[in-house]
């Protein structure tokens, strides 16, 4: 296994060696948290605003909004 040497300030270390877990190599540590951070799977985001609705509810007004505003465009205007 080919092995790199990398530099990590005082913090990155110090947070890095507490996620570290019982037996776990710092290596082994770094994937498991990068691993976490896979965004690309869309069920990642489900149920996201479940605990917030008014959030979302603002979202929503917001997106639909600009979907007005966009619709009463004149297509001629954009083009120019």
């Amino acid at each position: 296994m080919t092995q790199k040497t990398i530099s990590l300030s005082e913090e990155a270390y110090s947070k890095l060696k507490k996620s570290k877990k019982k037996n776990e190599s710092f290596s082994k540590t770094i994937l498991r948290i990068l691993g976490k951070q896979d965004n690309s799977d869309i069920m990642s985001l489900a149920g996201a605003f479940n605990e917030n609705s008014e959030e979302w509810e603002k979202i929503e007004k917001i997106l639909y909004k600009n979907r007005i505003d966009e619709s009463d465009l004149d297509t001629e205007e954009i083009e120019e």
